[in-house]
């Protein structure tokens, strides 16, 4: 009995023995089967359609894969295909799918996922297509707030440079990366056609080089970093360079950055050339001035927000330029403050800012500035410059700016240095003010441009303070062969108001007050006689020589209505001569219809002294004497009787001229000597 009962026992132990090693069996080698069979044997193909699912419903949008989806599992590295990945766009979007790839190719070191680190040893994208976007609203396709499936797409880019994935070889092929943003009317689009990196050769670091097109216009570009290891040292600053080239522009960059993650710390040396300023519009989104060519280098920073350009220096057409330039994208409008100086200022380089468009630039001989001058005469019959403001790029930005010229070359102007600054708030541009100096005087324009409202406004002053005339007169003694034809000072005011996109369609439609005077100089005998078409003595002085005559004043009063301006008062009076004017000047079409009284001082027998009729246009004026209109000698007593109050005349020549110019002193003559009878006649009030 007990020898049965102890082998019951037995067998009973074995049995459960082996129950236990079944157990432990199905335990370890089912799920090793398990993971075995879902690692070698099953098709992972199957799953793509629940894993889609799965996503789509995490990421509030739909996201698919559509290829093959294949792992290759192994120790200590594991590799994963995916072919065919799409995440689909916002609602409203400009296309459906806002980020698709041919295919995925990555390559996971499993050993150190088990201690918490994520390095890829390979990482390949092939074609991929990202589009990033605003709405018309201003709603973004990227942000994780506002949509979820931007997340998605980009939630693998770390917050901090320290949490950048290791990746021992990154390669992008053929890549394409898109940005739209309707409100400024941005459509960019990139082409990454290598990108490649490896952690493991500090030499070899990250390059891409690919093209784009910008606003239209097509561009390359080129960039090179460290390696894609050293991304994740934060404790050494990452080495950049890069290059674009857009049409006639083009920038390169060198330098570091502290956190190239999150764009912080960029400090690189900046050098940009390019045909035209203005050009830089759709590449940087600021509005320069047209200019002439031109090449600028220095010290490039980005911090919180604001771009900014230290202690740059470079060339502007003929001229140099250094200065400071900063560029604050945080406001909603971009603000641009800047203060530049020319130690030696070009007068041509100055075009943009009276609206003549660029000047010559380096490289030009003088020869070819004056053919390409002289072929833009020839095509356009108008004098006024009509290069029109854009006022979407006054709509872009705000700007504070200010621009020394110490020493400015000018051969057919008497200017000596220059200043202006512009402040641009919200499509209202003041320029407060313009000056042009000069070892006398200066000329000085206050100028503000309302685009807030269609059509855009334009106010105007302008003031001539003591500024020399013979320079105006250098080309006439070029075509006479006569030296120092005149001298003296030129000074007067001016305010006009008008409306338009450029400056020919301000004084198109100006309204507004002309008043300019000269005195304290002379003119070239010839040129009073010739004026006054007195034969004898022109020939005379043409054989015997010229000489000069003093000027006492020379007074010129315009009233601008609409376009049209009609002189007040034009006299000029020499000791030989004066001469009157009448008639109008029409800036709507440049047509000139003047009349020129000359009235003898001296006696000539040959004497014709009749009135000068000019005729054409302020670019190509005509002259014709009035046969019918000779004038009986004496008229110099009736050309002084003027119609206009003299008092009103000396308001706007004491600010050009001075309190005791002879100008002051000759109106107050003539309001003495003329008084009685312009009383008579009503134009001028009575005392009482």
């Amino acid at each position: 009995m007990l020898t049965t009962g102890r082998a019951s026992v037995l067998a009973s132990q074995r049995l459960m023995k082996r129950a236990l090693i079944a157990l432990a069996l199905a335990l370890v080698v089912a799920p090793a089967l398990l993971v075995l069979y879902f690692m070698y044997l099953f098709d992972w193909n199957r799953a793509r359609d629940p894993l889609s699912t799965a996503a789509s419903g995490h990421a509030g949008r739909k996201i698919v894969i559509k290829g093959d989806l294949r792992p290759e599992w192994g120790w200590p590295i594991s590799r994963l295909h995916v072919a065919g990945l799409a995440v689909d766009n916002v609602k409203g979007g400009s296309a459906p799918v806002m980020l698709e790839l041919e295919s995925i190719d990555l390559a996971i070191d499993v050993s150190r996922l088990f201690k918490g680190v994520l390095e890829f040893t390979d990482l390949v994208l092939v074609k991929p297509r990202l589009l990033l976007e605003k709405t018309a609203e201003g709603a973004t396709n990227w942000r994780f707030s506002d949509n979820p499936a931007g997340g998605v797409a980009l939630g693998w880019l770390p917050d901090e440079r320290g949490e950048f994935p290791i990746i021992g070889h990154l390669a992008i092929i053929d890549g394409q990366i898109g940005y739209k943003d309707p409100a400024t009317k941005t459509d960019v689009s990139l082409h990454a056609a290598t990108a490649q990196g490896a952690a493991d050769e500090p030499a070899q670091g990250i390059h891409f080089d690919g093209k784009g097109v910008l606003q239209g216009q097509a561009f390359r570009f080129k960039l090179a970093g460290g390696s894609v290891q050293a991304l994740r040292d934060a404790n050494t600053r990452y080495p950049v360079s890069a290059s674009i080239e857009a049409g006639q522009t083009s920038a390169q960059i060198v330098g570091t950055v502290t956190d190239p993650v999150m764009m912080k710390g960029l400090d690189v040396r900046l050098t940009a050339s390019g045909a035209n300023a203005a050009e830089l519009f759709p590449l940087t989104g600021i509005a320069f001035l047209p200019s002439p060519p031109y090449k600028v280098e220095g010290q490039l920073t980005y911090t919180d927000g604001v771009w900014t350009l230290h202690k740059f220096d470079g060339r502007l057409g003929d001229s140099d330029l250094a200065g400071d330039l900063s560029w604050d994208i945080r406001p909603p409008r971009p603000l641009l403050t800047g203060s530049f100086t020319s130690r030696e200022l070009d007068f041509d380089d100055l075009g943009s800012f009276i609206g003549a468009g660029p000047g010559i630039g380096p490289g030009e001989t003088a020869s070819a500035a004056q053919r390409a001058k002289g072929a833009a005469d020839k095509s356009d019959p108008r004098l006024l410059p009509d290069m029109p403001l854009d006022i979407s790029r006054l709509a872009a930005m705000d700007a504070k700016v200010e621009f020394r010229g110490l020493r400015v070359v000018a051969t057919k102007l008497p200017v000596d240095n220059f200043y202006v600054k512009l402040e641009l708030d919200d499509r209202l541009l003041k320029i407060t003010p313009v000056r042009f100096g000069s070892g006398h005087g200066d000329i000085s324009m206050w100028m503000t441009i309302n685009a807030r409202h269609e059509p855009v406004h334009i106010d105007s002053k302008l003031e001539v303070r003591q500024i020399p005339i013979a320079p105006l007169f250098e080309r006439a003694s070029a075509v006479i062969g006569k030296p120092n034809l005149a001298k003296g000072f030129i000074g007067g005011t001016a305010e006009f108001a008008g409306t338009g996109k450029s400056l020919r369609d301000m004084l198109a439609t100006a309204n507004g007050n002309l008043g300019i005077g000269m005195e304290g100089g002379q003119l070239s005998q010839l040129v009073v006689e010739l004026i006054g078409l007195d034969i004898a003595e022109s020939l005379g002085y043409l054989i015997a020589g010229d000489r000069p005559v003093p000027i006492r004043c020379v007074i010129a009063d315009f009233k601008v209505d609409n376009g049209v301006m009609t002189p007040r008062a034009f006299v000029v009076d020499t000791d030989d001569t004066v001469v009157t004017g009448s008639g109008a000047i029409n800036l709507r079409d440049e047509s000139l219809q003047l009349e020129l009284k000359p009235a003898p001082k001296d006696f000539s027998p040959l004497a014709l002294r009749m009135p000068l009729k000019v005729g054409g246009t302020l670019k190509n004026p005509a002259f014709n004497v009035d046969a019918a209109g000779l004038l009986a000698r004496g008229a110099a007593a009736v050309a002084l009787v003027l119609v206009f109050p003299p008092a009103a005349l000396i308001a706007f020549i004491e600010p050009g001229l001075g309190k005791d110019s002879q100008c002051a002193a000759m109106l107050t003559d003539m309001a003495r000597s003329s008084g009685d009878k312009r009383k008579n006649e009503g134009l001028i009030p009575t005392n009482k």
